[in-house]
């Protein structure tokens, strides 16, 4: 295990940090000033993400970023309301 440690820290020392066509502070999914107890994000299969939150208690929305760090053109850039359920929490 001893032989591994310094190759997995050369490989670090030696990538150069990825952010495609992300901003290196990060993409605003939504501007908001609700309480954002909980998010999820996934990959979408093709350098994007797939980003669920609860809004609200019960209230699930969910916001499609693409590879390039820009939203889905074709969705509300509220997101899309996933669910709305009195069950507090994703899990």
């Amino acid at each position: 295990m001893r032989a591994i440690r310094p190759l997995a820290f050369a490989v670090l020392l030696l990538a150069a940090p990825a952010y495609a066509g992300w901003t290196p502070g990060g993409v605003t999914i939504k501007s908001t000033t609700s309480n954002i107890p909980a998010v999820q994000a996934c990959s979408d299969g093709a350098d994007g993400s797939f980003v669920v939150w609860q809004e609200d208690p019960g209230v699930l929305r969910l916001q499609h970023v693409l590879g390039s760090g820009d939203l889905e053109g074709t969705w509300s850039p509220e997101g899309l309301s996933a669910a709305v359920s009195p069950r507090p929490g994703l899990g």
